[in-house]
């Protein structure tokens, strides 16, 4: 998916507005970087001045015996 600068950095703002309202948010990644939802995950601590915390990769698939 291929998305302008203007598109995106409306999204972030309004992201901003939504769900920061000025306060200084931890935000998690967790998901791959190709995933929709990262692009929020991503954006909002680089533009609002937040921290962003990376949880490690699992070893496997979740929710599989072993």
């Amino acid at each position: 998916m291929l998305i302008d600068h203007g598109g995106l950095a409306d999204y972030v703002s309004w992201a901003e507005r939504r769900y920061v309202g000025g306060d200084c948010l931890t935000y998690p990644l967790f998901t791959s970087l190709a995933f929709d939802l990262t692009v929020t995950s991503l954006f909002l601590p680089l533009t609002t001045g937040g921290t962003m915390e990376v949880y490690p990769e699992p070893d496997g698939p979740v929710g599989f015996g072993g």
